[in-house]
């Protein structure tokens, strides 16, 4: 069966299902209502009223409100800071509603999330996004001939995405778990890095080899200006080591509500620490390092994401975990920022300690990225197949925005639509030969009954961006 029929037949397992496969993002003027439609999500408030439509007025007059839900049976009408995920069910119509006018104001800095410009009261976007405040991704249909990265001999890949292209060829490095093993359990303790070509930056890609052993996860590949090909990754150096994370992890997450670390509160060990392998071939071998010298410095980071200066110098954004002192000693994920003069480092911490303010509550799988406005960061997170955009001036101290950049559902330039039930791992690939293409590249798994990791591939799937208005 070839990977074009295995995603038709998946297709035909969420219509069954009977999964909502309309956009993943409520956007448009005034209100836009779905019959039959549930949504899940940050609640604001909660009100009694007697149509969809006094709904949709309640979450306009209402500050924070994005997204409404009205339950028919009784009238409630639950106003939602952001759609996290949706569902079939005739309890419910909802819908979104554009807040107050202007939607921005020119002098403000960080108007339109840096990725437009405000005219007027209104963010004109930059084509690569699109909404009021310029805060979602502007995806193009997947193309199901070019999908990016799926073994078909049984192995599950997930994340990554490509460099190049260097003697004609786009060079790929994503984690691949050994032994054919499902993503969940297995990825600490069987993940690998593997190398993938092809001729199109989209792929599909070939595998090539696996160019760092078990355990080495969530690579992020670079080239620096001297030519040297870097890939920043969580896992041990050349060893067979790992450090699993304790399950109670999954279990005791964080609301998106910002949290601030206090002095009692101390690092939780990640799956790491935070490594890096360098070479300048494409196909290797590659020397590896830790990134920092010092244990109590890396033991609670994980995926670290790179931006690399024209002089050399680095930004590097990661996710750091951390437990609550006090009881019931949750664990929570934020967002810390590093430099480094050059790749070899010395890497300084720039959030050095759990008080600090520019502690960024934005989940975890950062990806940061620069464009003609400023710096962004794409992270994982407001469900297990939703992602959130953040953006700064200086990379340094981000905002984030409360709605999802992407969400759970791709549709493919064939029409079909695919719920994915993971989607995670964002990266983004940005062409180097001019033409300004972009491209989001995740982590995904398509819908299964009970969205087992066990009953689904888990594969790197790519999405082309609208760059060209």
């Amino acid at each position: 069966m070839t990977v074009v029929q295995q995603l038709e037949l998946l297709v035909l397992q969420a219509v069954v299902a009977f999964y909502v496969v309309a956009g993943n993002a409520f956007d448009g003027p005034g209100c836009k209502l779905l019959d039959s439609v549930r949504i899940n999500g940050p609640d604001v408030a909660g009100v009694q009223v007697s149509s969809a439509e006094e709904c949709c007025t309640a979450c306009r007059k209402q500050p924070g409100c994005n997204v409404f839900m009205f339950v028919i049976d009784g009238g409630h009408c639950w106003l939602k800071a952001n759609e996290t995920s949706r569902y079939s069910s005739s309890c419910c119509t909802s819908g979104n509603s554009v807040q107050h006018l202007p939607n921005c104001s020119a002098s403000d800095p960080l108007a339109c999330s840096l990725a437009g410009q405000c005219v007027d009261g209104n963010c004109q976007c930059d084509p690569w996004t699109k909404g009021p405040q310029c805060q979602y991704l502007n995806l193009l249909p997947a193309d199901p001939d070019h999908y990016g990265y799926h073994n078909l001999s049984g192995y599950n890949s997930w994340g990554g995405h490509p460099i190049g292209p260097i003697d004609g060829e786009y060079h790929l490095y994503a984690a691949q778990m050994a032994n054919k093993s499902p993503l969940i359990p297995g990825w600490s303790t069987t993940s690998t890095v593997i190398h993938a070509t092809s001729k199109d930056p989209l792929g599909p890609y070939t595998l090539q080899s696996t160019v760092l052993p078990v355990f080495a996860h969530n690579p992020q590949a670079i080239i620096a200006p001297d030519g040297t090909i870097l890939i920043y990754f969580v896992g041990w150096p050349s060893t067979n080591v790992s450090t699993p994370a304790p399950a109670t992890r999954e279990t005791l997450r964080h609301p998106l509500t910002s949290v601030v670390p206090t002095a009692d509160d101390r690092p939780y060990t990640a799956a790491g620490p935070m490594s890096l392998a360098w070479s300048k071939s494409p196909n290797g071998p590659f020397e590896t390092k830790i990134l920092w010298d010092t244990p109590d410095n890396h033991k609670h980071g994980t995926n670290p994401s790179p931006y690399i200066f024209p002089n050399g110098s680095v930004l590097l954004v990661y996710s750091r975990r951390w437990e609550q002192h006090a009881a019931p000693h949750i664990v929570y994920k934020d967002t810390w920022v590093a430099t480094a003069p050059s790749w070899q480092g010395p890497y300084t911490n720039h959030t050095p300690s759990n008080a600090a303010w520019n502690v960024h509550p934005q989940g975890e799988d950062p990806f940061v990225f620069r464009t003609k406005r400023g710096f962004h960061a794409l992270n994982h997170w407001g469900g297990p197949s939703t992602g959130l955009l953040s953006y700064s001036l200086d990379g340094l101290n981000f905002t984030t925005s409360t709605d999802i950049a992407f969400g759970p559902n791709v549709t493919f330039s064939n029409g079909t639509t695919v719920h994915m039930c993971q989607r995670q791992r964002p990266q983004l690939w940005f062409d180097t030969l001019g033409s300004g293409r972009m491209a989001l590249w995740t982590g995904t798994m398509p819908y299964n009954p009970g969205c087992k990791f066990t009953n689904s591939p888990t594969f790197s799937l790519v999405q082309e961006l609208n760059t060209k208005g």
